[in-house]
Parts: structure tokens; sequence; C-alpha cells
């Protein structure tokens, strides 16, 4: 009976280590540093991508302190970059490298 027991903890401790390991949002970072594309107005790169559940179709918030900078949306992601372009029309400033990108 105790054998039992040990076997079945091995293997929930197996599937549960097996499924916080898959869910990306368990270790995704919810924030980047603003990096603009050189030599293109209004659009930027992300340091991270798929791998950390950022896809084609988010729309990211950018923040200077406390402060709303402007807003982006995801064109392009590859397992460990994504490609952004601001969507200027919600623009409260003028985003600048090292401002803070986080998920909405």
């Amino acid at each position: 009976m105790n054998r039992n027991r040990c076997f079945s903890a091995l293997c929930c401790a197996a599937v549960l280590s097996a499924c916080s390991a898959s869910a990306p949002s368990d270790r995704a970072p919810s924030e980047w540093p603003l990096r603009p594309v050189p030599g293109h107005l209004a659009l930027y790169s992300l340091d991270s991508g798929t791998d950390d559940g950022v896809k084609v179709g988010d729309r990211l918030t950018v923040w200077r302190g406390n402060e709303f900078v402007t807003e982006l949306i995801v064109d392009q992601a590859t397992p460990k970059v994504a490609e952004c372009r601001e969507l200027v029309e919600n623009r409260r400033l003028e985003p600048r490298e090292g401002d803070r990108v986080k998920r909405r």
C-alpha cells in the first residue's frame, strides 16, 4: 500500500511539473524594454516572442514610469523576438528607448 502511494505521488508531481513548464504565462516576462528598429519610424522590437506567449495581433502598452506613452501591436513574432508597430492614434508621449512595454 505504501508503495502505491509513493508511485501515485511521483506521478502527480511529474504531471504538475510538466503542466507548469508548458504554460508560457507562468515563466514569461510581463514587460520588456522598448527598442526602436533603426531607420524605421514607429517600429519596435522586443527580446521576447512566441516562446514567451507573445503572438501576432497582441496589443501591448508602453509606459514611462507610471505614465502611459503609447500602444503597440505585434506584427511578426518568432520564438525569441517580436516586431511591433506603434498605434500612433493612441500616442500620449513620444516613445523613447528604455520605456517599458507591458502586456495589456
